[in-house]
């Protein structure tokens, strides 16, 4: 059975879920892209793939160092069926590498909770996320993600908060120089477009609405426990727990206001989403129930790929 399987925290398990990553990925790209395959798109698509695996690598590291699950696999999995599930963002690989570039941040901004070497954690959490922006211009909003991690875990002193613009400053020119040697100057504009579109018309069809609808209840009736459970939690567990807070509300609010419209767009929301969800399976008691849900995320990746050949036949 599915909870039993990944009930516990083993690296078979890893290996398994990096191996339905790659089917996933190899099958969404073989799918879903147009024009010719030349030697640079089977170069992006390898970058595509080893970054996925870094993610869920980095992912579980996440997870284990801060304690933010029991030991077990479950958001691991949660997190590579919703991936399936959202097939086109395996062909944009620079959201990819922007993702992987956020996970490193949210590694160093979690690791605040200690109190120790905050200066430099704090300068690479705000590095990493302008890493990111150079990749996908939205990520930038992860800025205030730096500055609430300050306040969060409560290291706010007039220095510290004038790291992370150090950090800007740092990478700023970095890109700048870049761009002045190898490109025209206003390539910098066009990669920095913050191009917004709010449009819910995509989610009146099923390839996006099934995914996104599981995922909000499940996920919704997930955030109520989640912060049902904050009366009984130690300090420390709910400074981490606001954090996650904090990148989930930031990850939907880029998929609201990107001008992507194809589900990609909500790959920022999905690691805490992850978090908090199997913070919920956790508490549940019953196997069968339990079984459920999991299976229902299982689904979520074979019920698109059906639609889409039905659709597109």
């Amino acid at each position: 059975m599915i909870s039993t399987l990944f009930g516990t925290s083993k690296p078979i398990n890893q290996v398994l879920l990096m191996a339905i990553t790659a089917v996933l990925f190899l099958a969404s790209n073989a799918a879903l892209h147009g024009g010719p395959w030349t030697p640079w798109t089977v170069f992006m698509g390898l970058v595509g793939l080893l970054t996925l695996a870094l993610s869920i690598f980095i992912i579980d590291f996440i997870i284990y160092k801060n304690r933010l699950t029991k030991r077990n696999n479950y958001a691991l999995f949660i997190f590579t069926v919703l991936l399936g599930s959202y097939p086109y963002i395996y062909t944009f690989p620079r959201m990819l590498l922007a993702h992987v570039f956020l996970l490193l941040a949210f590694r160093r901004l979690l690791s605040l909770r200690s109190q120790r070497s905050v200066k430099s954690k704090i300068f690479d959490g705000a590095l990493w996320v302008c890493v990111a922006g150079s990749f996908h211009d939205w990520t930038l909003i992860y800025l205030l993600a730096v500055f609430l991690a300050i306040s969060v875990f409560k290291v706010a002193d007039s220095k510290n908060v004038i790291i992370p613009f150090i950090a800007v400053g740092v990478v700023g020119m970095l890109y700048f120089t870049y761009c002045y040697l190898f490109y025209p100057l206003d390539a910098i504009s066009r990669n920095f477009s913050f191009s917004m579109k709010m449009d819910t018309e995509k989610y009146s069809g099923p390839l996006f609405m099934v995914p996104t609808l599981w995922s909000l209840i499940v996920g919704g009736v997930s955030l109520v426990f989640y912060l049902y459970s904050f009366r009984v939690k130690g300090t420390n567990r709910k400074m981490t727990d606001s954090f996650m807070l904090v990148l989930a509300g930031i990850g939907i609010v880029i998929g609201i206001i990107t001008d992507r419209e194809n589900g990609s767009e909500h790959l920022f929301s999905l690691f805490p989403a992850s978090v908090i969800i199997t913070n919920y399976i956790e508490r549940v008691k019953n196997f069968w129930y339990k079984e459920a849900i999991l299976l229902g995320f299982l689904l979520l990746p074979i019920t698109m790929s059906v639609l889409y050949f039905l659709t597109k036949g």
